[in-house]
């Protein structure tokens, strides 16, 4: 287990390295996220390691087969000790097999999302 910790957290740091940052500063998190692909019922379950306002890396266990696509973050309201859900449509702008954790990494850009739940997003985000 923590050998596989190990991993995703190389994986996390890779992506800083990875990721222009030039428009955007990606901050490390940890949410639980579901993508819905069209004409399948069944989310593909993942976690979002990268955030920022507009730009959002993640794990999945499986390449995403689509370029645009819902995703559904959970996340944690501190106020109201509740998970509440993020509901966005992304564009899938590239995805990398992290051969160590045998997962993709997906990079997203967020097309999508209500004000409201772009405000809880970004109060989500760590601060540095």
């Amino acid at each position: 287990m923590a050998r596989r910790q190990s991993s995703i957290i190389l994986a996390e740091r890779h992506v800083s390295m990875t990721t222009n940052t030039s428009t955007t500063s990606l901050q490390t998190v940890n949410w639980r996220a579901a993508i819905m692909l069209p004409g399948n019922p069944q989310p593909l379950h993942g976690r979002i390691t990268g955030a920022s306002e507009q730009q959002l890396v993640g794990l999945f266990p499986v390449s995403v087969p689509v370029k645009d696509c819902r995703l559904y973050l959970d996340l944690l309201d501190p106020e109201r000790k509740t998970h509440c859900y993020v509901d966005c449509r992304v564009k899938i702008t590239t995805q990398t097999l992290v051969g160590q954790i045998s997962q993709f990494r997906v990079f997203m850009q967020i097309v999508e999302l209500q004000d409201e739940q772009r405000r809880f997003l970004l109060a989500r985000l760590p601060r540095h």
